[in-house]
């Protein structure tokens, strides 16, 4: 290894966390390599220090081989984390060559039911760590921008939840205040083991447009978004029925033509108030 590699290696078991920093904002092509070269425990390190989804996108941009030895250092909610937020192609194969007892752990985390909140939440929203500022935050939505929403979510070292900030409050902070000074805290969340009805009956949705879900221990799962909510919505039949919808647009009709007949009785009226003689000019 070069000076320079042994720099940086020196630099990364030191300092996993501003290494974390670099991971989450530049392009994958050009840390994939770095983080190639780094002993797996201090790999792992810096992918457990950085947000779940820039983690697994680092791993996602190693060999197979590499991210294997990579996820095998992480415990085991760790790696869940990580591996909810990595395509399911990718995330079988990495499962399939771990240690028996470390995947029936990781296998067990992962398994949200298909009647859970867990199962159906989107894991690529946004989320910053809470030591962070406002141009890191904004950075880290540029370089996630497929999942790229109004939220940003806000999480301590240990991925739990603490807060959430609109991109509008982000945008129009100055670059260096901490995202902790333009946060909600404690925000509505989901559960991630509730059932997927908790979510319609949840009285967050007359706020926000997207509510954050979190596992057992308060860590950052992703988030259900509107979008998601009235498919659900739909498909539990609390959305109008194609009848109804007809039978409402049946109604709005008359109503519409009520009214216009009474507009235009009114008009009639004024006019032939107009063309009526009076009794004084009779």
């Amino acid at each position: 290894m070069t000076v320079l590699g042994q720099l940086a290696l020196a630099f990364a078991e030191q300092h996993p966390m501003r290494v974390a920093a670099l991971v989450e904002t530049a392009p994958r092509e050009a840390l994939s390599g770095f983080l190639e070269q780094l002993p797996s425990e201090v790999a792992a390190k810096v992918i457990a220090a950085a947000v779940p989804l820039a983690g697994a996108q680092a791993l996602s941009a190693m060999p197979e081989k590499t991210a294997r030895a990579v996820l095998e250092r992480l415990n085991p909610q760790e790696a869940a984390q990580l591996l909810r937020r990595v395509p399911e192609a990718s995330q079988k194969g990495l499962l399939e060559d771990l240690a028996g007892n470390a995947r029936q752990r990781i296998a067990v985390l992962l398994g949200y039911g298909p009647d859970q909140v867990g199962s159906r939440c989107d894991p690529v929203a946004p989320a910053v760590r809470k030591h962070a500022d406002v141009a890191h935050a904004l950075a880290v939505v540029r370089q996630a921008a497929e999942g790229a929403m109004q939220y940003v979510y806000v999480i301590d070292d240990e991925n739990q939840l603490v807060g959430v900030s609109s991109m509008r409050e982000l945008l129009c902070a100055a670059p260096h205040e901490p995202v902790a000074n333009v946060m909600i805290a404690h925000p509505e969340r989901l559960l991630a083991e509730d059932p997927l009805q908790s979510v319609l009956a949840h009285p967050g949705w007359r706020k926000v447009h997207a509510l954050p879900v979190v596992d057992d221990r308060q860590r950052f799962i992703g988030a259900f978004r509107y979008s998601q909510f009235r498919a659900l919505e739909a498909e539990s039949g609390k959305a109008q029925s194609s009848g109804s919808r007809k039978e409402a647009s049946s109604a709005l009709a008359e109503l519409y033509w009520l009214g216009a007949s009474a507009i235009l009785d009114l008009g009639e009226t004024a006019v032939l108030g107009q063309l009526q003689p009076r009794k004084d000019d009779a």
